[in-house]
């Protein structure tokens, strides 16, 4: 009687190369997933960072003198050139 050749040797050599190849795929799924996360975490402070600072910046009450204006023009542009 021949080998069942779904039990030897060669069989379980190929499905544990195979499992241990799948297992390696979805170690680096699963860390490419916690890059992502954390990639996110960073994106929605930020966003919520700059969200607050344009509030902020909307409350805030202009001036109408044109000396005035003037000035937030040029502090702007030295601001910008940095």
């Amino acid at each position: 009687m021949s080998e069942d050749p779904f039990t030897g040797p060669y069989y379980k050599f190929q499905a544990l190369r195979r499992s241990k190849a799948r297992s390696e795929r979805l170690h680096e799924a699963l860390k490419d997933i916690q890059r992502n996360a954390t990639l996110e975490e960073e994106l929605t402070a930020w966003l919520v960072d700059a969200e607050m600072k344009l509030m902020e910046k909307q409350t805030e009450t202009l001036p109408t003198d044109r000396i005035s204006v003037e000035a937030l023009l040029s502090e702007e542009v030295v601001r910008r050139s940095r």
